[in-house]
Formats: structure tokens, sequence, C-alpha cells
């Protein structure tokens, strides 16, 4: 079992358990993988959901973080 396959798996849980700082974080990770991997339809995906959870949890950094991200699969999409 791969990494993305772990932390898909983790994704339901978190969601399950209703742990939505766990939540953000896989989907960060997942995004992260994507991204790394030039796969980056997965990885907006992934890094919008936790963005979205992220900024609901008021933690600025990470916000900022990931929509440097996203600005970044943006600029790779389009070259």
């Amino acid at each position: 079992m791969n990494a993305i396959e772990c932390y898909r798996r983790a994704v339901p849980l978190a969601e399950a358990a209703n742990d939505r700082e766990t939540l953000a974080k896989v989907l960060d990770e997942l995004g992260a993988i994507h991204s790394s991997l030039a796969d980056d339809v997965p990885a907006a995906a992934f890094t919008n959901r936790a963005l979205d959870l992220y900024e609901q949890q008021g933690k600025d950094a990470e916000v900022e973080r990931l929509r440097a991200r996203l600005e970044d699969l943006g600029k790779a999409s389009k070259s």
C-alpha cells in the first residue's frame, strides 16, 4: 500500500469521526503528494478541500501555504 492509498483510507475515517483537524491535514497531504507528482487536478481538488477546512479553523499560516500551492498549480497547468 502506498501513501496515497493510506491517506485516501483516512479521509472517510476522519469524516466519520467528525475530526475536521485531522481531515484537513490528510487532505493537505494528499494535495501535496499529487502536486509533487505533477497530478494537478487531484492536487487542486484535495488542496481546495483542505483550504476550506483550515479557513473554518482559523489556521492562517496553513491557509496562506495552501493558497500559494494553488497558485503554483495554476501556473503549472498553464505551462
